[in-house]
C-alpha cells in the first residue's frame, strides 16, 4: 500500500523536486522554480519579508532555488506589494534582488514547516538604488566565488 500510495505521489508529482521513490533524499540537480502555494516558495518570501520586517506580499518575476550539498540557494527577482487605503495593493517603487541560502544540514528540512526551516537572505537590493545595486552585484560574485552559489541561479543581465 506504501508504494502504492508514493508511485501515485510520484505521478501527480506530490514529491518535492529531486526525490523518488528510490531516492528519498534530495539529490544535486539543475535549479527550479518552486511552484506557487509550495512551501518552500512560502518560506523564501517569509525570508525576505524578515529581512524587510514587513509583512507584505510579493510578485515573482524570476525565482531559482539550487541544492548544492549542505545549502540550498535561492535568488529571486520580484516586487513587493505595498498595502494601500481599502485594503487593496500596488507595486512598490523598485524592482528587489536577493539570494537566500537554506542550512540543509538537517536532510530536508526545506521541504516541510519546522523549527528547522529557516531560509536566510544574504544579500539584498532595491534596483532603484544604484549603489545597493552595484554592492549586490559585488557580493554575490564573492558568494559564487567563496560559498559555491551556483552562478546558474542568477536571473540573466542582472549580474555581469
Amino acid at each position: 500500500m506504501k508504494s502504492f500510495i508514493l508511485a501515485g505521489a510520484l505521478c501527480v508529482g506530490l514529491l518535492a523536486p529531486g526525490l523518488s521513490a528510490a531516492n528519498p533524499v534530495p539529490v544535486l540537480q539543475d535549479a527550479y522554480t518552486p511552484n506557487p502555494g509550495s512551501v518552500e516558495r512560502e518560506d523564501i518570501c517569509d525570508a525576505l519579508r524578515n529581512h524587510l520586517n514587513r509583512k507584505n506580499q510579493f510578485t515573482i518575476h524570476y525565482l531559482k532555488v539550487k541544492d548544492g550539498g549542505r545549502f540550498r540557494f535561492a535568488f529571486f527577482r520580484g516586487v513587493e506589494m505595498l498595502p494601500t487605503k481599502g485594503g487593496k495593493t500596488k507595486y512598490g517603487d523598485s524592482q528587489i534582488l536577493a539570494i537566500a541560502y537554506l542550512d540543509n544540514a538537517a536532510g530536508i528540512s526545506g521541504l516541510q514547516k519546522g523549527p528547522d526551516t529557516k531560509w536566510y537572505v544574504v544579500e539584498f537590493a532595491r534596483l532603484n538604488d544604484p549603489h545597493e545595486y552595484e554592492a549586490f552585484k559585488k557580493n554575490v560574485k564573492a558568494h559564487i566565488a567563496e560559498d559555491g552559489f551556483p552562478a546558474d541561479l542568477i536571473d540573466p543581465g542582472f549580474v555581469d
